[in-house]
């Protein structure tokens, strides 16, 4: 029994480094402040979806039905909504930014991107 545990650890792991996986992380961490705060949302990212499919399996299991090859394609087309979803926030949030420069001597540019909130105003 415990090298079942152990394969669906690991495939686990592998599917947690798939693309889609890491562009919804990247999204949601888009505006993290710190180091601290982009882990704490992942962390939280990670237990909200791990609990999510323990809940689907449990359910599964507990019915001993099987998820049929149409549902499935529904919810992969549910995830590639969300994935598409959280794509347009991140180039909505990016198009809200613009690029200073400033010299800070002769030599030495600094270029940064940010956005002002609605009440500061934005000078070009």
């Amino acid at each position: 029994m415990n090298s079942v545990f152990a394969l669906g650890f690991f495939l686990g792991l592998q599917h947690a480094m798939e693309a889609d996986h890491m562009a919804a992380v990247a999204a949601i961490n888009r505006n993290s402040a710190s180091r601290r705060m982009a882990l704490t949302q992942g962390t939280a990212w990670g237990l909200g979806h791990t609990l999510a499919l323990f809940a689907l399996v449990l359910t599964v299991v507990a019915t001993k039905t099987n998820i049929s090859h149409n549902l499935s394609q529904w919810l992969e087309l549910g995830v590639g909504v969300m994935l598409v979803f959280l794509g347009l926030r991140v180039l909505v949030t990016a198009s809200r930014k613009h690029i200073h420069y400033h010299r800070q001597d002769m030599e030495t540019v600094h270029i940064h991107a940010h956005q002002h909130t609605a009440s500061e105003s934005v000078d070009h």
